[in-house]
């Protein structure tokens, strides 16, 4: 009888150093490494070639973490457009995973403009306190032209955000 063979772990990205081996272990400690280090598009893809070799939960888990620091990296170097493209594949790839998103999705909705979509579930009667403290916390830090708040549709006109932007203006 053999023995039972290990799956192949791909190599990293050429430049990136290796401790692993192809450990599973070690390789999930590397991926974790990459993404602490601020590396986050070799630990994403380090994380695909991981997943796609054990495909196990833990290793769904590590690489959602390495999409999730992708996006955080994008959005601070204002690739706004490519983080919401990121989100809305991880949305329609595990949906699981989507109140996990939400707060950068809201982040994303204050950086880009789209006040509607920010604001919009402030107006859902079932909304969760932590997504609408979400949403509140995008709103002060992100949101600069009270202007717009105070104009924005997809909230009601005697709103209290928008009645209190106004005021503001």
């Amino acid at each position: 009888m053999q023995p039972s063979a290990k799956p192949a772990i791909p190599a990293a990205e050429p430049g990136v150093s290796l401790t692993s081996h192809g450990e599973p272990g070690a390789v999930e400690t590397e991926i974790r490494q990459l993404i602490g280090n601020g590396k986050s598009k070799a630990a994403l893809d380090r994380a695909k070639d991981y997943h796609k070799a054990i495909a196990t939960a833990a290793s769904e888990t590590l690489l959602l973490d390495a999409y999730v620091a992708r996006i955080h990296s994008l959005l601070q170097v204002n690739l706004t457009l490519e983080a919401k493209s990121l989100v809305d594949l991880l949305k329609q790839r595990y949906p699981a995973v989507r109140d996990r998103l939400d707060n950068i999705s809201v982040s994303i909705a204050a950086r880009s403009g789209t006040l509607d979509d920010l604001l919009r579930p402030l107006t859902e009667p079932a909304l969760s306190a932590g997504r609408r403290a979400g949403i509140e916390q995008a709103i002060m830090c992100e949101i600069a032209d009270l202007g717009a708040l105070a104009r924005c549709e997809a909230l009601p006109a005697d709103h209290s955000l928008r009645t209190a932007a106004a005021a503001l203006e």
